[in-house]
Order: structure tokens, then sequence, then C-alpha cells
């Protein structure tokens, strides 16, 4: 923003210089022009110019003569100087890595921390909360500062992050703003990022899985504060109770406000019949400083919820051939290097493998059961459920090692791999309810597969 005020400096400063080397003299009331030849000031209409004789006729006669204003063309340089020499200044202090905003005074800051680039303004914004944590603003400019904070806060409809969560933050904790400031704050900043996920199909003879999301803030700096949340009452859409606020049995379940997101789920049932239903959960935020409760506050979120009969599917089966290709791309196995028993005491610990497979990024929603074949046997080792979007390098699970010792007889160099959909496993997933209610129809043969095994050694 500053460097822009030095380049319309200098671009003024030349229309200055322009103005003030081209600027005419016009004729005053009765004056009929000047001579051409010799500039005798000519007050009536004659044919000849009575001091050299020259002819007035046509462009004999001038109307306006040069008049240069010294002033203006000095003041003009002057900008232009004061301008590009700024400019070349503040080249050379970037060179060096130089930050002028360490010597504005406050207000300065104060008027380019609302405005200009994102990236601008929050070095400004970084400044000033450098120049209160080392106390260097009165209790005025404080308050001045950190109300801003909030000012932008507001105004954003946005979560606050970076330099103004830390002002806002840190003049809580040296008293500059009240508790309401503070809880008008977290509140806001939570309420923003949360949300209830519930599937939209439900069965009614089983417990329905529902979830809360949320993603905090960036660069918290409020080390004492903590956020717990708890599931309040559920309500019909003509304000009768369904669950009442013991639905979470007291449980809070919270974590550091530092943490980049965090989710929670619970099951329970609904006692509702088959159909579609409006619905209305509160969510319970509590924000605790130093373990102990300060600021309460309930948020309500609307769904709708579809109850099916017990035999109906959660979950559809889509056949479409064309991806078949890009989610076998997808499927990651490895069964090399299996560690294995030696004798009956040394065995593999929680953290050790004998088997993966996984699935990467795919086009579709799947949910497979994974079977090992060998010798002409199926046995299922595991479940896969993936969604599209969902952004972790793979998305499977650790084959147990029991099963493979039971199925997979010593000197076994080869297995085919099984991946066949069902509706099922991908029901029992939160992530694919809340994200997607088809999957996809087909089943992925990976034949030959090599297997090796090592065992675990005494030491390990």
């Amino acid at each position: 923003m500053v460097i822009m005020l030095f380049v319309l400096l200098s671009a003024l400063g030349i229309v200055v210089v322009v103005w003030g080397a081209l600027a005419r003299m016009q004729r005053p009331d009765g004056h009929v022009g000047w001579c051409r030849s010799c500039r005798y000031s000519v007050h009536e209409a004659t044919p000849l110019c009575s001091e050299c004789g020259h002819d007035l006729s046509g462009r004999g006669l001038r109307t306006s003569l040069p008049q240069r204003r010294p002033g203006l063309i000095i003041l003009g340089v002057l900008m232009v100087l004061v301008g590009t020499g700024a400019l070349s200044v503040d080249r050379i202090a970037a060179s060096y890595n130089f930050d002028w905003n360490t010597i504005k005074p406050v207000w300065w800051l104060e008027l380019e921390a609302d405005g200009g680039p994102a990236g601008d303004s929050e070095r400004v914004r970084i400044e000033l909360l450098n120049r209160y944590q080392a106390g260097d603003l009165t209790a005025t400019q404080s308050a001045s500062c950190s109300a801003a904070a909030l000012d932008r806060f507001n105004t954003r409809a946005d979560w606050i992050s970076g330099s103004d969560a830390a002002l806002v933050e840190t003049a809580w904790v040296d008293g500059v703003l009240g508790d309401e400031a503070l809880q008008a704050y977290y509140e806001a900043n939570w309420d923003v990022y949360a949300s209830l996920k519930v599937p939209a199909r439900m069965r009614a003879d089983k417990p329905a899985p529902f979830k809360v999301g949320f993603q905090a803030r960036f660069t918290p700096t409020f080390a004492p504060a903590s956020m717990k949340i708890r599931f309040g009452a559920l309500r019909h859409d003509d304000g009768s109770v369904l669950k009442d606020a013991q639905l979470s049995n007291g449980t809070l379940f919270g974590w550091s406000i530092a943490s980049m997101g965090a989710s929670w789920g619970q099951q329970f049932s609904l006692d509702l019949p088959e159909g579609s239903h409006q619905l209305e959960m509160d969510i319970i935020f509590s924000i605790l400083l130093e373990g102990q409760e300060r600021f309460t506050w309930t948020h309500a979120y609307p769904f709708t919820v579809t109850i099916v009969s017990p035999e109906e599917e959660l979950v559809g089966l889509v056949a479409n051939e064309e991806v078949r290709e890009s989610v076998r791309e997808a499927v990651v196995i490895d069964l090399k290097h299996l560690k294995v028993e030696i004798d009956s005491v040394h065995t593999s610990s929680n953290d050790e493998h004998v088997g993966f497979v996984g699935i990467k990024e795919i086009p579709v929603p799947v949910g497979f059961d994974v079977f090992l074949r060998h010798s002409g046997e199926e046995e299922l080792v595991g479940q896969i459920v993936r969604i599209p979007g969902v952004n972790t390098p793979y998305r499977g699970g650790f084959l147990q090692g029991g099963l493979l010792v039971d199925l997979l007889p010593e000197g076994t160099t080869t297995v085919d791999v099984i991946l066949r959909a069902n509706p099922r496993t991908a029901e029992a997933s939160f992530d694919s309810l809340d994200t997607a209610m088809a999957i996809w129809d087909g089943e992925l043969i990976f034949r030959d597969v090599p297997v090796s095994r090592r065992p675990i050694d005494a030491n390990e």
C-alpha cells in the first residue's frame, strides 16, 4: 500500500512538472492578442503590428502566450524525487529484509490493518501484536487494536485466525477485553465450523450413528483453553423432545483448541416410524479455561432423516464398468515379508502387521470385503470402505496375523486377493453414511499376489 502511494506521488509529480512547463497566459478581456513576430500587446484590431509592421491577419496574431511556472516545476520535480527516492530506498531495504512496519506509528498501522492485500495486512497485524506483547502500546491503543480485531472478525462471517486471534486472546488474558467479548469470539468461531453429520437413511431396528465434526483455528495461542462438546436434546419439528440432554450420558469430549480439527460420534436408537422426519439436534459447546468451564452455549442443527424397514438396504449398489480399471489401479496390496511366530513365546506386537490391503484416491465410493484364496478355499480377512476426497494416502486395513497363519500353509508363495462389494460393510462406516448412499457394485480379483514370510527374531 505504501509503495503504491510513492508510485502515485511520482506520477503526480510528473503531471505537475508538465503543467508548470506548458502553462499558457490567456488574453484578458478587451485584449486582441500578441504579435507573433515581436510579442507586442495588441489592444485594437489592426492589419499590421504598430511595433514591427508584422501582418496580423490569419496566424500572425497570437491569442495566448507560453508562461512557464517555475514554482510548479520545482514542486513537481521534488515530488518525483521523493517518490522515486522512496521507492529506491524501499527496494534496497527489501534486499536486506528490512520491515518498514517496525518504524511506522501505531495510527498508521491501524489504518493499514483494515485494508490492502491480505498478506500486507497480516504483516501489519503481526507488528501490532508484537508491540502489544512487548508492552509498547498504551492502554488506549491496546483496547483499540483488540476491538478492531474483533470487528474484522465479525464483519467477515468467517473464523478469526493468525495475529488477530492471538491479539484477542492475549488482550483477554490481560484484562483489556471482557468475558462477553471473548465468549462472542469463541461462539462464532466454533459455530461457523462445527457440523452435525447424520445418515440420511436409518433403520428402525438398530442404533443410528451421529457424528459432530469440527475445524479448529490454525494458529491458536491460548494454551490454557480447551473445548468440550456433548449432544443435547433431539427434537421433532413439532417441538417434541425425542431424546433429552442426558443423551451422551454426561460424557464430555474435549481437546486442546490447538488441534487442527476433531470429530466425535455416538450411536443411539431413534424411536420413529418409517418415513421422512424433520429433526433438530442441540450441540452443547463449552470452553474450559484452566480446567474450569467458563463459557457454554448451544447451537441447534436441523436435519432430515428417513427411517426405513429393517429389511431395506441403507447403502445401494451401482454397476459401472467404466470405472473398474481406475478402482483396480487404486488398490494397494502388500503381503511380503510377513512376520510370523517362531514359537509360542515370541509373537508379533500390535503394531506389527502381516499383510495390508488399502485403496488410494478413487472416483466412486466403495465398500469391500477382503478375501484371500489359496487351494480353492476363501477366507474373509478384512473390510475396506473408501470415499472419494478423503485426504489419506490409503484407506484400508492390516490383515490379522492369526487368519493368515491359519490360512496359508508353510511354503505358500502366492495367493489370490479378492475384493467383493458388500453394502453392509459400507453401512458400518460413519464416513460412508455421511458421504455416500451407494457404492460401486463389482468384484476385483488379484491373482498370484506374492507372499513371503520372515520369522520374528527372539530379540524383537
